[in-house]
């Protein structure tokens, strides 16, 4: 394109043969990757991706050959196949990117959904990471169990709030699930900062590791207050008081 090009002249050096044998069998290997994508269904990268690849490698390749074992008084163009590759890879690192980004969108609608829908069922999300101690919870699960939005969550903070008389057995729930593989329900009372008392239905599930240790569990809570306060007026029982409660 007008520009003056440098062309070499000299005495061939056999040990060129190692990068350009190493070249082709990229290019081989970029063949074959772009063979398996085909047949997995994955054709556009197939194409695009590996068919540009195995092409800008085998023009490397050719290059190469001609300018040094055939002696052709051409400029050796490898680094500009070389840019070729880097734009491929570059297009595909950036395509793959904007599809994290629009997934990442996507899964933010998904949760918005969801705590949509927890929130107009009146239910409290929690997830216990149980290796780390930690507790994330909903907005609603927070209500629920009387702590602040920005508060640190433990375990053992949550047992605090149950009520003294099923803390033994919902301790021991939390054990079990830790142990066996299904969904654990529990209901339970707390007894909030202000003294109130409240009735907790608890649904849970424990995830596991490939060694069977527990990792972490799910689990949603509802308030049951009402549907206890009703069965004891039924059963002409009365009221548990939350200041009995408190002085336990």
């Amino acid at each position: 394109m007008g520009e003056s090009a440098a062309v070499a002249v000299g005495v061939k050096n056999p040990w060129q043969a190692i990068g350009q044998l190493a070249l082709f069998v990229l290019m081989l290997f970029f063949l074959d990757a772009s063979i398996t994508a085909w047949r997995r269904g994955h054709r556009a990268a197939a194409i695009f991706v590996g068919g540009s690849l195995t092409f800008y490698m085998l023009a490397s390749v050719t290059r190469a050959y001609w300018v040094f074992w055939q002696g052709a008084d051409r400029p050796n163009s490898t680094s500009l196949f070389s840019l070729g590759v880097v734009l491929v890879i570059g297009c595909a690192l950036s395509a793959d990117l904007l599809h994290a980004k629009q997934l990442v969108l996507e899964l933010g609608e998904r949760e918005e959904e969801a705590d949509l829908a927890a929130d107009a069922a009146s239910l409290g999300i929690w997830t216990r990471d149980i290796v780390r101690d930690r507790i994330s919870a909903s907005k609603k699960w927070r209500e629920l169990f009387g702590f602040t939005p920005g508060e640190r969550i433990s375990i053992e903070q949550v047992l605090v709030r149950v009520h003294p008389d099923d803390r033994s057995a919902f301790g021991d729930r939390l054990t079990e699930a830790a142990k066996q593989r299904g969904d654990c329900q529990s209901e339970f009372r707390l007894v909030l900062p202000d003294g109130n008392l409240r009735w907790i239905a608890a649904l849970g599930r424990v995830e596991y590791d490939a060694k069977g240790r527990p990792l972490r569990s799910r689990g949603a809570c509802i308030d049951v207050t009402a549907r206890k306060h009703a069965e004891q007026e039924m059963l002409g029982l009365p009221r548990t008081s939350p200041m009995s409660a408190v002085s336990r």
